[in-house]
């Protein structure tokens, strides 16, 4: 069930983006993960987690979600979560996984949109009906399913209207509010924001995104909200990188059980909401040996 999400004495909320655990069979690997994971949540004391996809990748998946998850459930600490490509792939598939995460202590999606193409579509306010910040998840899927097409999945024009109509809605009741949306694959605007110059971060791998755009970008920039846009899925990147004034990060991967690079440590990336400043935020990446990369601030990363 969701609960309410508010900001703390100071004004501030903290969340702490978890991406591509790629949790197997619970061997050395993934017990190297879950450390790392329980250390991010000591040092970084978050409000709230946010999982941008392959969490929990083997064929046992139904079964060992509180295994994969055990250090957010013992931290108490509530989370949400958006499928990535791999999730559904080698076991349960998505209507059993969501069974399983929403008995999970802690997770706080909402039921997925009806009628919206995806699992895990989700609107989260932090600070109240009013809030002052909007967390939109939205599922982009597996593989792209047209022929003519291939590669990775795309978020579909029904998803990016219902996000818009989300928007609107909000700004019924609040004209002046941000939201950062999330999602595991990232959109191709990546790879422009990236080669715009204004970034931070690593770009060790190609922006494995979608062939087909899917619109979600130019729909978000119009309606003037957001002001950041999270994903997951390739391993070797971390970059923040502005485009036309909205932040495209990724998180940083936390998984042992798959890809990576020597001296590319995992880790997870930290977002600092306040709640009296709602077109910026500060985001920086917490390293599995404690050290923090990459501090900035969106209105330092728009200059």
């Amino acid at each position: 069930m969701a609960q309410a999400l508010q900001f703390d004495q100071s004004g501030v909320f903290r969340i702490l983006q978890l991406t591509d655990l790629h949790y197997e069979d619970g061997g050395k690997a993934d017990q190297k993960m879950l450390r790392v994971v329980n250390d991010l949540l000591v040092w970084e004391q978050p409000h709230l987690v946010v999982l941008t996809g392959d969490f929990n990748t083997n064929a046992r998946s139904e079964h060992t979600m509180a295994e994969a998850l055990r250090p957010i459930i013992d931290a108490g600490v509530p989370f949400c979560y958006v499928f990535g490509n791999h999730d559904p792939e080698y076991g349960a598939r998505h209507p059993a996984l969501v069974r399983a995460l929403s008995a999970l202590p802690g997770c706080i999606n909402p039921p997925s949109a009806h009628g919206v193409p995806g699992y895990s579509n989700f609107v989260l306010k932090v600070g109240g009906s009013q809030a002052p910040w909007l967390l939109v998840g939205l599922d982009s899927g597996m593989y792209n399913e047209d022929p003519r097409v291939g590669g990775y999945d795309y978020i579909k024009p029904a998803q990016t209207a219902w996000a818009v109509q989300q928007l609107q809605n909000h700004a019924a009741v609040n004209q002046h509010y941000g939201a950062l949306c999330f999602l595991h694959i990232p959109l191709p605007e990546y790879e422009s924001a990236f080669n715009q110059g204004r970034v931070i971060g690593s770009k060790l791998e190609d922006v494995c995104c979608p062939e087909q755009n899917s619109g979600l970008f130019s729909a978000l920039l119009s309606q003037g909200h957001t002001q950041g846009i999270f994903a997951g899925h390739d391993h070797l990147n971390d970059f923040c990188a502005d485009l036309h004034g909205i932040a495209l990060c990724y998180g940083r991967a936390g998984g042992y059980s798959t890809y990576g690079r020597s001296g590319f440590r995992k880790g997870g990336r930290m977002i600092l909401l306040r709640k009296t400043q709602v077109d910026s935020f500060e985001t920086w990446i917490r390293l599995s040996d404690g050290s923090i990369k990459d501090h900035v601030a969106l209105s330092a990363l728009r200059s």
